[in-house]
């Protein structure tokens, strides 16, 4: 446990703090299979359904989905702004889950996909 001191006129009081840890057991995520030319479409379709689902309540489960799909096929590609203005697209999108701000993730999800559609890798 922990003791603190607290001193007030001369007088001194201890008082005992108990303190607990507590673990978190993280969820176990499997990351979905497919090289980057595979991923990446289903990436784009997913974010289109991000705002349905914030409707829903389920923006959660939806963003999961996108970011797996994301950091799967951000594994097998080199760091370029490519890959950072994806990533600044799915920070919105988990900025709209967050607010329930479906037509930001609508917006995000725009982006996301003329960011797909240009890329060549």
């Amino acid at each position: 446990g922990l003791a603190l001191a607290l001193v007030a006129c001369g007088r001194t009081t201890i008082v005992a703090v108990s303190t607990t840890t507590t673990t978190v057991v993280g969820e176990t995520t499997t990351l979905p299979h497919g090289t980057v030319a595979e991923l990446l479409p289903t990436l784009r379709a997913t974010a289109f359904t991000l705002s349905g689902a914030i409707d829903d309540g389920n923006g959660d489960d939806v963003l999961r989905t996108i970011t797996a799909l994301w950091d799967a096929a951000r594994a097998q590609m080199k760091h370029t702004m490519f890959v950072e203005d994806v990533q600044h697209q799915l920070d919105l999108m988990s900025e709209a889950v967050d607010r329930k701000r479906p037509g930001n993730a609508d917006k995000a999800a725009m982006h996301l996909a003329a960011l797909i559609d240009a890329y060549q890798p």
